[in-house]
């Protein structure tokens, strides 16, 4: 199993030392769990934060840097939002952000198979669903947090590049350097709006235009007065999408995606010309998901072209013998936004875990 080495931050006005950052989901679903983890760190002597619940919160990733940094461990809870999927992105980027500087972890999951296989050797808790009301969860919990503060070495290592860090582990501190810290988090941010961008798009409103689009070509033998009202959810249902997938809108998360772009674009050249040979090609590998990413969104541009002439055409007025067509449009609309999530998705965890396993053999 790695080694740990703490990181200590020099913080104005408290010791922030005596915490735990808690990189988890936000959904209510984890409410409970979190409850348990609260109490866990308590007893074992740590103050548990998290940043969707701390106020002041002004700058997310910068806050999410400064609470990795100050913490004394960080707990990720590594569990799928839905069955069967991936651990949330977030929290990917949470924990590769505290292992690439070094920072003493616990990783709770309900399945270790479906870890990336780069951290499965990391210290981990089974977690099965109602075990927040097991007390042997809790102990056992409270025991790995005792045991992780335990498994601390404080070097007192020092760098002039880091004038807030007393101390740090030497070899760790790749995506914390100031010169090259900006095109990481340009990167990793870009992919980040975009995953949660568009899976607010398909969860919201694309799922139901698809939901409206199958209504419409199954119950096409409805009554007159039943197939109005289909074509009525319908229309509001794209209405709906529309105001939501808007690039002119200040408002839309759409909006500053082609200037982002291009300041990622420009990350991946500088951080290519600071870097080694081994690191470059890291890059490249990495450049490959972005252009895949970059692929899918205008494939969805695409289709939603398409379907924006489709509605000027007056396409629901051709009464039903085009439905099975509307719906088959529809599902691949839906199945471009699962794309791009899926892909930025993979940016994510492959920009930071391949640059975790150069931190390691460096």
């Amino acid at each position: 199993m790695p080694s740990s080495h703490h990181i200590i931050v020099n913080v104005p006005g408290g010791d922030d030392r005596n915490t735990i950052f808690v990189a988890m989901p936000f959904s209510k679903t984890f409410d409970s769990l979190y409850s348990s983890i609260e109490r866990a760190a308590l007893q074992a002597g740590l103050t548990p934060v998290r940043t969707d619940i701390n106020p002041g919160n002004i700058d997310f990733i910068q806050d999410i840097k400064i609470r990795i940094r100050t913490a004394l461990i960080v707990l990720a809870v590594c569990i799928p939002e839905v069955k069967g999927g991936s651990p949330n992105p977030n929290v990917m980027y949470e924990l590769g952000y505290a292992h690439s500087i070094g920072k003493s972890t616990i990783i709770i999951t309900d399945d270790f198979d479906n870890l990336p296989s780069d951290i499965r050797n990391y210290q981990a808790s089974k977690y099965t669903k109602g075990d927040e009301s097991n007390p042997a969860f809790l102990g056992e919990l409270t025991a790995q947090i005792w045991k992780a503060k335990a498994k601390i070495k404080e070097d007192g290592l020092t760098s002039k590049d880091f004038d807030d860090i007393n101390g740090a582990h030497s070899r760790r501190l790749m995506l914390m350097n100031p010169r090259l810290e900006e095109y990481y988090v340009s990167i990793i941010s870009f992919a980040q709006d975009i995953h949660q961008g568009y899976n607010g798009l398909q969860t919201l409103y694309i799922s139901r235009l698809f939901s409206a689009a199958n209504d419409l070509y199954t119950k096409s033998s409805s009554s007159q007065e039943e197939q109005s009202r289909l074509i009525k959810s319908y229309q509001d249902s794209w209405e709906n999408y529309l105001s939501q997938y808007d690039y002119t809108s200040n408002d839309s998360f759409l909006y500053e995606l082609p200037e982002r772009k291009d300041k990622v674009e420009d990350a991946f050249r500088k951080l290519s010309e600071k870097s080694d040979l081994q690191t470059q090609q890291i890059l490249r590998k990495n450049k490959e998901f972005f252009n895949t990413m970059i692929n899918k969104l205008s494939s969805f541009q695409t289709l939603h072209i398409e379907f924006k002439k489709m509605d000027e055409k007056g396409f629901l007025a051709s009464q039903f013998k085009d439905m099975q067509d509307l719906c088959f449009q529809t599902r691949r609309l839906s199945q471009s936004a699962a794309d791009i999530i899926s892909s930025a998705n993979s940016l994510i965890r492959n920009f930071i875990h391949d640059f975790l396993r150069e931190n390691e053999m460096l």
